[in-house]
């Protein structure tokens, strides 16, 4: 190979076991943190549980909502094949459409209103 082109040579093997080995050492041993760094860590922490919590209600809505959906689809289901009770609308005979009502309560009369005429009977 080229001496500039070493950088184009896939990593051998162990070559990676060792990077993964050096990194894994570093991760455990303890890092001294200033007070500054600790609290903005702190402050992330906080953040993202408040996050969290904050789409936990969303999540439960639109899970109810999920469930409600398939409740009315299931409801529209059955009424389609199996025929649920419909709802008729009351049948009103023509006689009954068109009778005349005779009794007439005293506050529907509205001549009284209209007309100064009737407001003082003799």
């Amino acid at each position: 190979m080229l001496p500039g082109y070493a950088w184009l040579q896939p990593l051998s093997l162990e070559e990676l076991l060792k990077r993964k080995r050096q990194q894994q050492e570093e991760e455990a041993k303890p890092k001294f943190l200033s007070k500054k760094e600790r609290e903005a860590q702190a402050l992330q922490r906080l953040a993202a549980q408040r996050a969290a919590l904050m789409h936990l209600p969303l999540l439960a809505f639109s899970k109810w909502q999920e469930e409600r959906e398939r409740e009315r689809e299931l409801e529209m289901i059955k009424q389609q094949y199996l025929g649920m009770n419909k709802l008729k609308k009351r049948v009103i005979r023509p006689s009954e459409k068109y009778k005349f009502n005779f009794e007439w309560g005293a506050e529907e009369d509205t001549s009284k209103d209209l007309n100064p005429l009737y407001a003082n009977p003799h």
